[in-house]
């Protein structure tokens, strides 16, 4: 109680960009991180697929995704 206020207590929650539970363990949070990933690399199968984009220009979209942590958004 703070201030004669009932403080609700949440299993977990997000912040910033981190889903942090009661119990301190990561599992919701690493679970979380890797469906956005998942979603991320689904949204490039077509670059993936196409023949006319280069091994070379698929690998540099694949390393500013991952260094840039835009995957992990």
């Amino acid at each position: 109680m703070l201030r004669n206020e009932k403080i609700d207590q949440l299993d977990s929650f997000t912040y910033p960009g981190s889903i942090s539970s009661k119990d301190g363990g990561c599992c919701e949070d690493v679970k979380s991180k890797i469906a956005k990933a998942h979603c991320v690399f689904a949204q490039l199968t077509k670059v993936w697929k196409n023949r006319k984009i280069s091994m070379r220009t698929k690998n540099r979209i694949l390393k500013i995704n991952v260094d840039s942590g835009r995957v992990w958004l």
